[in-house]
């Protein structure tokens, strides 16, 4: 069972619940998990919502390339733009030098990085705005 704790009674009563549950699952000769998260993940998801439900379906739909580019193309496009490269380093065995790779930033880097994410969304939605010509519905923006 998931429950959402709101305030201290709800936190009460998912916490009653948890340690009956626990209590059940022991005297069936089992270990039991209790854990509780905050609710960050449904921000990075709601946002992730956002940039490719609203925003970049926009764009792919209203932005005219020659070979019609879809959400995925755009996306590639402004991670290359506005997040840039991440450059990792590594000792391999057997090699006098680190190992030395780079790769695109994706959003998954950024998803206990909220702030960052955030303004990445906005940038992305400025610049089809101002550069692209691309008009949001008022409710989603």
């Amino acid at each position: 069972m998931e429950a959402l704790a709101t305030d201290r009674e709800s936190a009460h009563t998912a916490a009653s619940w948890a340690y009956r549950e626990a209590q059940r699952i022991i005297a069936e000769g089992k270990h039991a998990v209790i854990t509780a998260n905050a609710l960050e993940e449904d921000l990075y998801v709601e946002r992730l919502r956002l940039y490719w439900g609203v925003i970049l379906k926009a764009i792919s739909e209203q932005v005219r390339t020659p070979d019609q580019w879809d959400a995925d193309a755009w996306h590639n496009l402004a991670k290359r733009k506005f997040l840039g490269y991440i450059v990792e380093k590594e000792v391999v065995a057997g090699a006098k030098r680190m190992y030395v790779t780079r790769r695109l930033c994706g959003l998954r880097d950024l998803k206990k990085q909220a702030r960052k994410l955030a303004a990445f969304i906005a940038e992305v939605q400025a610049w089809a705005i101002t550069d692209l010509g691309v008009v949001f519905p008022e409710e989603n923006t």
